[in-house]
């Protein structure tokens, strides 16, 4: 075969892929669709551009200390803190306004790139931006519901994500390139305009209904004591997701340490380690999705957190062969792992809420945020005192801790029997 007829057949395959579960949705449907892959493409081009170059740029360019490493990871967790609030200021309200306008905010804020010359201010602009991406979250998933009817949502919202992800694949290497040639003050201002435009364009969805919420039970942290003695399966489950979550938020500030001091990657490097995540992520979303329909969500846990593991392992081995490649594989299984982690262990709880699922989710986020605020800083300390290999070592440990809870999960005689019950009532 040529390579002009190579490049029609994969062009003709690609547009089958594309157009065919367009045409799939009704009408009204398929042209919001459209808008948010015109929104979701844009806004991976921002996202290829400035977001996974942030701590890079703070610790190589601007010579960021640990501690201000970990307050940018830090703030992401403690604004998880007032999500209730946050709902209850969208309900009753047209919820686009509050995915528009946050959003332009956040990614806005990247204009100001020209004027940093120190890891203070983009330390403030990282801050702010969680703040505004906390307020956003929620206001569209209420967005979601109200535009795609329950029959097509899940299919209107997978082929928006397949579209985002596919980018991000040529795009990153690229962005990396482009950071380390003109450098972050031209590079971050373009990722901003392309941000703001993508907040713009969601405009299009035009108006929608005030959002109905509902409201979290305000007594979720209250009832935290009763909930624990009550059900030992979701105490079991959230130690083991919060022995898990403690390692993965104690790497958030010393990834960055590792890239620039220890491993002396460029942002090609960094980019080339995004590209192969977004690969990852394209496709691990369905293979979860199966795995689920075959087996229980609590027996899938422990082979997320098992996945999960080998991230912190990479980095150790990489101690010793000292190369920067190792990012492409420490961020192509963080993909593979926390995306397992989104699915598995969220719908874990919504199985064993049977009927609550909002209160187990607000204590669940409550507790992920306190981890998310005290792990970081802990692993700033641990970094300034010990050096980066301890952290990955804890790291390491607390993963593994938490597969062993999470097969004392799988065993327990009530859990067996709770979700054999679930598996024949939703026929698998």
């Amino acid at each position: 075969m040529s390579v002009p007829a190579a490049i029609a057949h994969v062009a003709g395959r690609l547009a089958r892929v594309v157009t065919a579960p367009l045409d799939a949705l009704s009408p009204p449907v398929r042209r919001i669709v459209q808008i948010e892959i015109a929104v979701a493409v844009t806004l991976s081009a921002f996202n290829s551009l400035a977001p996974p170059f942030t701590g890079l740029v703070l610790r190589r360019d601007l010579h960021a200390t640990p501690l201000q490493l970990a307050l940018t990871s830090s703030a992401g967790a403690a604004l998880m803190l007032p999500s209730m609030w946050c709902t209850r200021r969208i309900h009753g309200r047209s919820p686009l306004a509050f995915v528009v306008w946050p959003g332009f905010v956040a990614r806005g804020l990247f204009v100001l790139a020209p004027f940093i010359h120190s890891a203070w201010p983009l330390v403030g602009i990282l801050v702010a931006g969680s703040l505004a991406s906390a307020i956003a979250q929620p206001a569209y998933t209420a967005v979601a519901e109200a535009v795609y009817p329950r029959e097509e949502r899940g299919r209107a919202l997978g082929i928006i994500r397949m579209m985002g992800s596919m980018l991000p694949i040529g795009l990153a290497p690229v962005a990396g390139h482009l950071v380390d040639s003109l450098g972050y003050r031209i590079v971050f201002p373009i990722a901003a305009v392309l941000g703001m435009g993508a907040s713009l364009c969601q405009r299009r969805i035009g108006p929608t209904p005030p959002a109905d919420l509902g409201r979290v039970d305000p007594s979720a942290l209250r009832m935290l004591p009763s909930l624990l003695r009550e059900d030992p399966a979701f105490r079991t489950l959230l130690v083991a997701s919060s022995l898990f979550g403690l390692g993965v938020w104690l790497q958030q500030p010393v990834n960055p340490l590792m890239w620039v001091d220890v491993l002396h990657a460029s942002a090609i490097q960094v980019g080339v380690a995004g590209a192969a995540a977004s690969v990852a992520g394209l496709f691990v979303s369905v293979y979860w999705g199966r795995v689920l329909d075959r087996q229980s969500s609590l027996r899938t846990v422990r082979t997320v957190y098992a996945l999960g593991m080998l991230t912190p392992l990479t980095y150790l081995a990489a101690f010793v062969v000292r190369t920067p490649w190792a990012l492409v594989l420490s961020q192509a299984n963080d993909a593979v792992a926390l995306t397992g982690v989104d699915m598995v262990v969220i719908m874990a709880m919504m199985d064993l809420g049977r009927g609550r699922g909002a209160t187990y989710q607000a204590v669940y986020l409550t507790v992920a945020g306190v981890r998310g605020i005290v792990a970081p800083l802990c692993a700033a300390v641990a970094a300034q005192s010990l050096g980066i290999a301890p952290v990955y070592a804890v790291t390491a440990a607390l993963m593994l801790a938490a597969v062993w809870v999470a097969a004392r999960l799988t065993a327990e005689p009530r859990v067996r029997e709770r979700f054999q019950v679930w598996g024949r009532a939703g026929g698998g």
